[in-house]
């Protein structure tokens, strides 16, 4: 009787759809390297040059038409400076890695901002075909 009502009781539970332990097999970790020439991106030299200066960006696709990023400038005061001015400036264009347009619209904001540190948030909207 224990035995019934406890293959009862399983069949009714809900399946497990968040991964456990036993999954780890299935998760893949990579690292990759990405290697810049000076004077090529004006902003990427600020971060040659400087060692102690860090970008992190996060970035967040919703589909093929919209997307948010996040970067969180880091280092000297001078180079945090700059670095947030060229990252926020019209003529840097951070979507494309080729000449073809993406022709989105883009909405920029600086949510933080310190000597040392600053957050700036774009959300792209309406984006063409981007490389």
């Amino acid at each position: 009787m224990i035995a019934e009502c406890q293959s009862e009781r399983a069949s009714r539970e809900p399946k497990r759809t968040v991964p456990s332990i036993h999954d780890v097999a299935y998760i893949r970790d990579f690292v990759s390297e990405i290697r810049y020439e000076t004077d090529i991106d004006e902003l990427i030299d600020r971060f040659i040059e400087t060692h102690q200066a860090r970008s992190t960006a996060c970035l967040c696709s919703m589909g093929n038409a919209e997307r948010w990023r996040l970067d969180r400038i880091t280092g000297p005061a001078s180079v945090v400076e700059q670095a947030t001015a060229l990252r926020t400036g019209r003529s840097y264009n951070q979507l494309r890695i080729s000449d073809r347009p993406c022709n989105a619209r883009q909405y920029t904001d600086i949510p933080e901002s310190s000597p040392q540190r600053s957050l700036v948030s774009d959300y792209f909207e309406n984006l063409g075909h981007c490389d």
